[in-house]
């Protein structure tokens, strides 16, 4: 346990991180795609800053991030802007489709979907591969329709890398194709190990902004394997059954549980209405306790204890982490029910120890001012490994709305 030692420092690093100002950052980066974050740009993109509702609107109209739940992998978080409206619907059992849309009278016309699928093989299929599929989604799109000189191009975006064509409609040349019908329609793909997400995207030529935002949309948004709370409302738990290799470890001051890996350590610390919880792979063993393992602090009545709401409470949590440590990409967000969610991967340099990384989540119930701050850290030489562990523990823990 290197990140978090006694509870109450939390509320410390809460105070001294929670932000002065709010801001967005407009970053160019090297290859010319622009994204938008609320903290500074890397070295090496261009950064600007900008106040939400003001310049961005000039810049790229206001946005706003839609949160949903694909089933069996985690939340996605997909950004949108004004002019746009969107619909989520489930796809069977293990399918969502986000569709995305301009309003009716929007001066930028666009309309695209974005079905995610999990990656139920966990392999990346080979190029050759994923370019039959792509050729696929096109010809589904357009009714068997795609020319023989049809073109794929590779695209780099949050969730990973991907593959998409263009296809223009030969009935209108230059675009400007009347209301309900579009000049150009794009499909795609992305394949990581987690998730499939198959695009398709229909405008009016690919130089207009509604061409441009849609690809903005494609490349910013992100797959967070973050908490996944069981809300049970109080009572008694009634937990499903755990993933092989795992128990539970009940917490009934919080009426929680948490996952349990087999062989591993369970530990607790209190210190008033605050609690801390410690599963890991070797004993939680002062001065130094662990190395690999889940640090679970619930900190209650927090706007009393710190001045600020435990959603803000939350948010700066994780803008802390990233001000000490170093980020390693976006940081995510997400509502779900009465809890709010925020987390980021981060790494460490430890001289002493050898150096790590920690994937933080402050999850937060406005209602009860309650906020529960999730780490789980193991050595970076083995976190793709260790990850896979604590990866099931934070998606399947269970917390309380009550508490």
């Amino acid at each position: 346990m290197r990140i978090l030692p006694p509870i109450l420092c939390a509320i410390a690093l809460i105070l001294a991180a929670t932000a002065d100002g709010q801001g967005v950052y407009k970053c160019t980066n090297p290859d010319g795609s622009v994204s938008f974050q609320d903290r500074a740009c890397p070295e090496s993109a261009d950064e600007k800053k900008v106040s939400v509702g003001s310049t961005v609107r000039e810049e790229t109209n206001d946005y706003e991030g839609i949160v949903f739940a694909v089933p069996g992998v985690g939340d996605a978080a997909v950004m949108v802007f004004d002019y746009m409206e969107t619909v989520v619907r489930e796809d069977g059992d293990r399918a969502i489709t986000l569709g995305i849309r301009s309003r009716p009278g929007a001066r930028h016309k666009m309309s695209m979907m974005l079905t995610f699928m999990p990656n139920l093989r966990g392999t990346i299929p080979s190029q050759d591969r994923q370019v039959e599929t792509v050729k696929r989604i096109a010809m589904q799109t357009t009714g068997g329709f795609i020319p023989s000189d049809l073109e794929i191009h590779e695209f780099q975006a949050q969730t990973g890398t991907g593959l998409f064509t263009i296809i223009p409609d030969p009935s209108y040349p230059n675009g400007a194709a009347p209301d309900g019908e579009y000049a150009t329609m794009t499909a795609g793909q992305i394949v990581d190990e987690k998730v499939v997400i198959a695009i398709t995207i229909l405008t009016d030529g690919i130089r207009g902004k509604g061409f441009t935002d849609a690809l903005a949309i494609v490349e910013t948004f992100v797959i967070a394997p973050g908490i996944i709370a069981i809300d049970h409302a109080g009572g008694d738990l009634d937990l499903p059954e755990p993933p092989p290799g795992f128990t539970w470890q009940q917490a009934p001051d919080i009426k929680g549980a948490i996952l349990k890996p087999d062989g591993w350590y369970f530990d607790t610390e209190f210190d008033g209405d605050d609690y801390g919880y410690f599963i890991s792979r070797e004993p939680n063993a002062p001065p130094d306790g662990f190395d690999t393992g889940l640090t679970l602090n619930v900190i209650t009545d927090v706007p009393s204890k710190t001045g600020v709401t435990a959603s803000t409470y939350a948010a700066a949590f994780i803008e802390g982490g990233g001000s000490e440590f170093q980020m390693i990409g976006e940081p995510f967000s997400g509502k779900r029910g009465p809890y709010e969610s925020h987390g980021a991967l981060f790494q460490v340099a430890d001289p002493g120890r050898g150096d790590f990384k920690a994937h933080m989540v402050a999850i937060a119930n406005d209602q009860t001012g309650t906020v529960y701050l999730c780490i789980f850290e193991g050595p970076a030489e083995d976190w793709d490994l260790t990850w896979r562990i604590g990866e099931q523990m934070l998606e399947k823990l269970v917390i309380d709305s009550s508490i």
